[in-house]
């Protein structure tokens, strides 16, 4: 993807990426040219979206502010995957992308910072999106975007950095992220320790051939808990027709599943 095509900038245009939590939070920082504006983004199924989902956020953002000092989150974005990915992977328990957007939308509602963002899942293409070309996307939306332009001091650009659990890096490495940021949390459903970062950074290693830790672009956050929360468990318990699911997910997302039958028809 070198350059957008005329259909992606077409498709920009229809307002995927809300923005009005973003500006409303970069008034707050735009008087300072020493703060670097950071805006994060994962991408997953959402099928269906969990408490978790939105912890991460929370978390990754007080330990990222912490860490760094002259950094400020300003927004965050949760992107669910395109209907055709989650066809392929989860069959007849998929949600359809217009559900899963839906229940994003309610499960942050009450944030003044994060939201969701429909381009990868509404973008009109029978290939697979992958989580670096969202990033990518995102920035390039972002750092364009003239009204977001104003809101910044001269030369300020937003850093959009890629929010993931360890057992995705595990997975896939993250590659193509170098250029932006990445930001890793912990994901342990065990006994706790230190073997998911150690694993994590032989990933990237392989992946970046050590200059990873060079270009300084990775940052690992500790999970606060070892709950074992995923839209797995919940589709079992669904399957089970085990009313704990209902814990696992805002009382919003719940009274929409349960009003849409989605995965509750008995």
């Amino acid at each position: 993807m070198q350059g957008k095509t005329k259909l992606e900038t077409k498709f920009d245009d229809m307002l995927s990426t809300p923005i009005e939590k973003l500006l409303t939070n970069l008034s707050i920082v735009s008087s300072s040219s020493k703060i670097t504006p950071v805006v994060l983004i994962t991408t997953g199924s959402m099928n269906p979206i969990h408490i978790q989902h939105v912890e991460m956020f929370k978390i990754a953002k007080e330990r990222l502010e912490m860490a760094l000092p002259d950094h400020k989150v300003v927004a965050g974005y949760i992107s669910p995957s395109q209907d055709l990915y989650v066809q392929n992977k989860l069959y007849e328990e998929t949600i359809t992308a217009e559900h899963r957007i839906e229940m994003v939308r309610l499960a942050t509602q009450d944030s003044s910072w994060i939201d969701v963002d429909t381009w990868e899942s509404k973008f009109p293409t029978i290939h697979f999106i992958d989580y670096f070309q969202v990033v990518r996307r995102l920035s390039e939306f972002l750092n364009d975007h003239e009204q977001i332009k104003r809101s910044l001091p001269d030369k300020t650009k937003i850093k959009v950095m890629y929010l993931c659990g360890s057992d995705h890096v595990i997975r896939t490495g993250a590659k193509g992220l170098d250029e932006y940021g990445l930001v890793i949390i912990e994901r342990n459903f065990g006994k706790k320790d230190n073997i998911w970062r150690n694993v994590c950074e032989r990933k990237l290693d392989s992946v970046y051939n050590h200059s990873w830790k060079e270009k300084d672009f990775v940052h690992f956050v500790e999970g606060e808990n070892d709950t074992d929360v995923s839209s797995t468990k919940i589709r079992s318990l669904l399957r089970d027709r085990n009313n704990k699911w209902e814990e696992l997910c805002d009382e919003r997302v719940v009274k929409y599943m349960k009003d849409h039958n989605i995965l509750t028809a008995e």
